[in-house]
């Protein structure tokens, strides 16, 4: 297999962008310019940093939970099988929470 050299995959993507923004109007009438606002203002302002951060908060908690739960209860005397047989209960209540929220927010119209 011949590699390519940098040169001719970087060209190759510049062009790919240039055609793309020179045709971008056409494909999506609706949608802002991509020169209209510059990629750094877009990143820092706005919903982007703060929904990162949210997923990111709750991704780590729930890795933690995962992982952790089984050798904690294990530390505390279970054998394996029942630490993980003890750690079903935490997903348990937070999937019946996740389908009680789900059902109130229709019921109360908040659902987006």
């Amino acid at each position: 297999m011949k590699k390519l050299a940098p040169s001719t995959w970087i060209s190759g993507i510049m062009m790919a962008w240039e055609r793309l923004r020179d045709h971008w109007p056409m494909l999506c009438p609706k949608l802002v310019c991509f020169d209209s606002l510059p990629l750094f203002a877009r990143i820092i302002r706005g919903r982007i940093p703060a929904s990162t951060i949210m997923y990111l908060g709750a991704l780590n908690t729930g890795y933690a939970t995962s992982f952790f739960t089984p050798s904690i209860l294990r530390d505390m005397g279970w054998t394996s099988l029942m630490a993980q047989v003890m750690s079903i209960p935490i997903y348990v209540v937070a999937a019946i929470m996740t389908l009680c929220t789900a059902i109130l927010s229709q019921e109360t119209k908040r659902a987006r």
